[in-house]
């Protein structure tokens, strides 16, 4: 081969970051920012509730727990416990997926909310991204009436 000047190149296989330890500690779950969560019920119930926030999910799911033993009128998790009499299981709260940006969490946010319909418990209306746009052909109409 070193006569006619041929080489032989290996390809295929792992990368070589896939092998070697990230020098980066890992951060854990509950430390985590920017992320989409589900927080499941206790059996017997199959109800989820999926959120996300910009804040690290330990401190979101602390504020949870807070707003349960307040009774507070305006979350949805506390209306669900109310109405059902069931219970969140904030230890096993997962993360869905990461996104930096608040756009991007609410659109998984409310895709994950999509997969679990008939059990979501979050807010039953859809995250308006942008304002409604307003029907200036009716407010038209109803003037001349």
């Amino acid at each position: 081969m070193a006569d006619i000047n041929l080489g032989v190149v290996y390809t295929g296989g792992k990368a070589l970051k896939t092998v070697l330890p990230s020098l980066y500690p890992r951060v854990p779950p509950m430390e985590e920012k920017n992320v989409v969560y589900e927080i499941p019920y206790l059996a017997p119930s199959k109800a989820v509730y999926t959120g996300q926030t910009g804040r690290t999910l330990l401190k979101r799911i602390t504020e949870h727990a807070a707003d349960l033993n307040r009774g507070s009128p305006n979350s949805s998790l506390v209306a669900f416990c109310n109405t059902s009499g069931s219970s969140p299981d904030f230890a096993s709260t997962r993360i869905v997926t990461r996104a930096a940006s608040k756009r991007a969490r609410l659109i998984s946010e409310n895709t994950a909310r999509f997969l679990h319909y008939e059990n979501a418990v979050s807010k039953t209306n859809p995250i308006r991204l942008r304002p409604p746009i307003k029907n200036f052909a009716g407010i038209i109409a109803s003037s001349y009436e």
